[in-house]
């Protein structure tokens, strides 16, 4: 989980802790107040820069990013805005009635009626359309707290330390699928920086986020999660949906 420099063993840092408890009551007891803090603001607005490898059929991994704008309004709507590296622009749209994801690019929108909580359009678009566009999906959710219980396996304060002037702390975490890493600012009880390892793929790829903005009283109105699609964009099938998962292939794109 922690990347080190055989060659030059000054750049080696063990961080690995006994195995007494798989799971640290103090590194459960700071991860279950952010996720408490998250889950019970009704409207959350977050920027957020991300980067995530693509494995190339011949094994390499390719960074690719973006920066998105995240809004919701619990328990119904909400808005994920995505501008990609190279200026591509697309996104995914509920009102608490129907999903819309978008391409600026492309000009093609699909839409599916979908009734429900942010959390229910979350699950559809992950589960039903396999739309893996937002990995840091449960993050938001409602019920974060007991999501992050039922899957954490192994986790620890790695330490106290700073990303730039906020202080955080570094936590690791382990479930049966990924490998975490977390910055939490200890004076917002927010997330800074993640890093998610996808060990059970055999290249191991990694998504990255660093939260650049958090705003838990934004103003917004219904208006902000709606979707009206331009004349010239064409209306496709959400099953012809192409999104890049993280870790994906992408030698189709060059």
């Amino acid at each position: 989980m922690f990347i080190s420099v055989a060659a030059n063993p000054g750049f080696t840092e063990d961080a690995s802790k006994p195995e007494v408890n798989p799971i640290e009551p103090e590194a459960m007891s700071i991860l279950m107040n952010m996720a408490q803090n998250l889950s019970t603001k009704e409207k959350i607005k977050a920027k957020i820069k991300t980067g995530y490898d693509a494995v190339q059929a011949n094994g390499q991994k390719i960074e690719f990013g973006s920066i998105r704008t995240v809004k919701f309004k619990r328990p119904n709507l909400c808005r994920v805005d995505i501008t990609e590296r190279d200026g591509t622009e697309k996104g995914i749209v509920f009102d608490g009635t129907d999903i819309v994801a978008f391409d600026k690019e492309e000009k093609i929108y699909a839409k599916a009626p979908k009734p429900g909580t942010c959390d229910d359009a979350l699950d559809y678009l992950k589960n039903e359309i396999q739309i893996h566009e937002f990995p840091l999906s449960e993050l938001f959710s409602a019920k974060l707290p007991e999501h992050l219980k039922e899957i954490i396996t192994e986790g620890y304060v790695v330490g106290e330390s700073r990303i730039g002037d906020t202080p955080v702390s570094h936590l690791a975490f382990r479930s049966d699928e990924v490998d975490v890493q977390l910055w939490i600012d200890t004076k917002k009880n927010l997330p800074k920086k993640i890093i998610i390892s996808y060990k059970n793929h055999v290249e191991n790829p990694q998504f990255w986020a660093y939260f650049k903005e958090w705003d838990l009283s934004p103003r917004l109105t219904d208006s902000n999660f709606k979707f009206e699609p331009p004349k010239d964009f064409e209306k496709i099938p959400f099953s012809t949906v192409k999104i890049m998962k993280e870790g994906e292939n992408t030698d189709d794109k060059k």
